[in-house]
């Protein structure tokens, strides 16, 4: 993308022939929106509506269950809005879960991540899911310190595993 003037240019696809002679040949789908904010990129929280342009939110059929649900809840959630929570999955081994987390904006400071579910421990752990540094919980919380632009994976005991 670029702007000259009072023209802005968005360049689609490339066809480049090399190394690859049918490189992206074939059907093509995009998705961009323009987003004009006053302020910078950091105060206009660029990077959730990015992140809500191209991940929506996806509705699945429950099957029916006794008793009432809320209004609203929250599995998991972080205090501050330039902490993305990335990616939660199974751990590769036993029932814990894998939190990925980082900063967006470049700042650093404090953030309560909070569990809607029972939460038993937590802790930092490596790429490899071994854990490292335990973090206090309480309440089905924990509070950690990020970097600028820091990435974080948590190890998540859940009390109903």
């Amino acid at each position: 993308m670029d702007v000259e003037n009072n023209v802005m240019r968005l360049s689609l696809l490339r066809a480049p022939t090399s190394p690859d002679k049918t490189a992206d040949k074939g059907p093509h789908k995009f998705t961009y929106s323009l987003l004009p904010h006053p302020g910078d990129w950091r105060s206009a929280e660029v990077v959730r509506h990015a992140l809500e342009l191209n991940t929506p939110l996806r509705g699945l059929e429950a099957v029916s269950s006794a008793g009432r649900l809320p209004s609203h809840h929250s599995w998991i959630h972080a205090d501050r809005s330039n902490v993305i929570l990335e990616s939660l999955k199974k751990a590769e081994k036993g029932n814990d879960l894998i939190l990925r987390l980082y900063e967006s904006q470049g700042s650093r400071g404090p953030v309560k991540i909070a569990f809607g579910f029972p939460v038993l421990e937590v802790s930092e752990c490596n790429l490899m899911e071994e854990a490292d540094q335990p973090l206090k919980a309480a309440k089905n919380a924990v509070r950690l310190d990020m970097g600028p632009f820091e990435i974080k994976t948590l190890k998540i005991r859940n009390g109903k595993s």
